[in-house]
């Protein structure tokens, strides 16, 4: 069996180290919220938290950065998804798209997502 040309085997890599360092970039003067995107992507990494689980942190901590929560996309399984609000007449900032339906969450001012209808 072959394996897959090396270039091709490290664009997944290289995406992520290239959206990592914009991630630092964007929160250079607020290292808390950059130090706790690592934290949160370790910790799926060591499977102690579930997809959902780092798709609504990512949302709170990128909420308003509507860069950040479009290149997370790249990351996330078919059918799922991130939507920064553009409406201010709305109470959420990001919804967050699944196959079962759509979550709206507030940012890093409410933890807790709102299941609305699909």
């Amino acid at each position: 069996m072959n394996s897959p040309p090396t270039c091709a085997r490290s664009d997944p890599i290289k995406r992520a180290y290239e959206y990592l360092n914009q991630v630092r970039t964007q929160f250079m003067n607020n290292r808390e919220v950059y130090d706790s995107f690592v934290e949160v992507m370790g910790r799926f990494k060591e499977q102690s938290l579930e997809r959902m689980e780092v798709i609504e942190r990512v949302a709170e901590l990128f909420a308003g950065h509507h860069q950040l929560l479009s290149g997370f996309n790249q990351f996330l399984p078919k059918g799922y998804r991130l939507e920064p609000s553009n409406d201010p007449t709305q109470s959420y900032d990001v919804v967050i798209v699944t196959p079962e339906g759509r979550r709206e969450t507030r940012g890093q001012t409410s933890p807790s997502a709102v299941v609305v209808g699909p």
